[in-house]
């Protein structure tokens, strides 16, 4: 996907052809020399992430195109089909196709005077989360299908897949209604069996969920933490990153504001005996922590969108916190940061990029911050 859209900005913006066609040849060929470069795939490391792989996040949410075909905004903002995808089963894509043909089955009854008139079952979005791990299914380890739309009437569905699947209907006042499997799906980090429920609102755009197990082992590395060190894990999701990292320090805080993924969190770092789980609004919950006399050696902060109230670092400073970690996807989001930042006496000291969505032109970045 991303190779697709480097070729289009290629052709269009150097224009190296004749013609657009000639143009299109010699980006093409160009960007498969830069390619061939690299290593091959058989050469990877049969260690690596699946989730860099196959290079899409365990949790998406795509749009829905006109044909009902599932996309995401090229550079240019126009749909680009997804035909690949670890998280588009088969039977999945046959399901849209359903919803299509329900679509032209309503366009030819209107053509009929006669024909009763009757509202289409319209998807306008749909959130994909695998279960299990980013390599399999199993019914003990369902995934999640999220239909998200503006009718009232959620469509019937036959559907052989484990799979929990939600109609989330999209009004002045969203409901979100279970229409097959169960509310909580299960998946698996490292070796610990983790509780998820559906991914909804910011949590459904940033929430990385098993590419977390990926951004956990950057950020460690980033952070430079060691097993004797006290981490405060802010914007916590499910606990993915804090099952990860609790391996990797002394004790763990993890503090998430979402409701359901804060439930999760809970059941989820329970069974560790060096982590912690909060609940609660971000800066009320970070001023009870620094009342309670928390030491904290370093913190990271996976805000969702990125966005970051600047008196969370006046807090930082005061908690003594001399090692700071920002994920985000938004290099303006982590350019505001760095303002504020700066103010606070921190001092930008790395940015590691990481690649989870090469069908997109941007990358997660995970930047560290010091004390000065």
């Amino acid at each position: 996907m991303k190779r697709e859209i480097i070729v289009r900005i290629l052709a269009r913006e150097a224009n190296p052809g004749g013609t657009r066609k000639q143009s299109r040849q010699i980006a093409e060929d160009l960007v498969a020399d830069v390619i061939a470069l690299g290593a091959n795939a058989d050469e990877q490391s049969p260690a690596a992430p699946a989730v860099l792989d196959f290079g899409f996040l365990t949790q998406m949410r795509f749009d829905m195109a006109q044909s009902q075909q599932l996309s995401l905004a090229g550079r240019d903002r126009e749909p680009v089909a997804i035909d690949t995808c670890l998280l588009h089963h088969p039977q999945l894509a046959e399901l849209f196709a359903g919803f299509r043909n329900d679509w032209d089955e309503v366009e030819s009854a209107e053509e009929d005077e006669l024909a009763p008139q009757s509202e289409p079952i319209t998807v306008q979005r749909v959130t994909l989360a695998a279960g299990g791990t980013s390599g399999s299914l199993s019914e003990s380890a369902k995934g999640v299908l999220i239909l998200h739309s503006e009718s009232d009437d959620p469509p019937t569905l036959e559907l052989d897949l484990p799979v929990n699947v939600f109609f989330l209907h999209e009004a002045n006042d969203p409901t979100l209604e279970l229409l097959v499997g169960d509310w909580s799906y299960g998946l698996q980090v490292e070796g610990h069996q983790l509780t998820a429920f559906p991914p909804l609102g910011d949590a459904a755009r940033d929430r990385h969920l098993l590419a977390d197990e990926v951004l956990s082992s950057v950020a460690a590395e980033v952070l430079e933490l060691k097993t004797f060190e006290h981490l405060l894990d802010l914007w916590a999701g499910i606990g993915a990153r804090a099952t990860v990292l609790s391996e990797r320090v002394a004790t763990i805080v993890a503090v998430e504001e979402a409701e359901l993924p804060a439930a999760a969190l809970r059941g989820n770092l329970e069974r560790l005996e060096n982590a912690d789980a909060w609940h609660g609004e971000m800066l009320p919950t970070i001023r009870k922590l620094r009342r309670g006399q928390y030491h904290f050696d370093a913190a990271l902060l996976a805000p969702p969108g990125g966005h970051i109230e600047p008196e969370l670092f006046s807090l930082l400073t005061r908690m003594r916190i001399r090692r700071c970690a920002l994920i985000t996807e938004e290099p303006g989001r982590l350019a505001r940061a760095l303002a504020a930042l700066e103010e606070e006496g921190y001092r930008l000291a790395a940015v590691q990029p990481v690649d989870l969505q090469p069908h997109q032109p941007g990358s997660t970045l995970v930047a560290r911050f010091d004390r000065k």
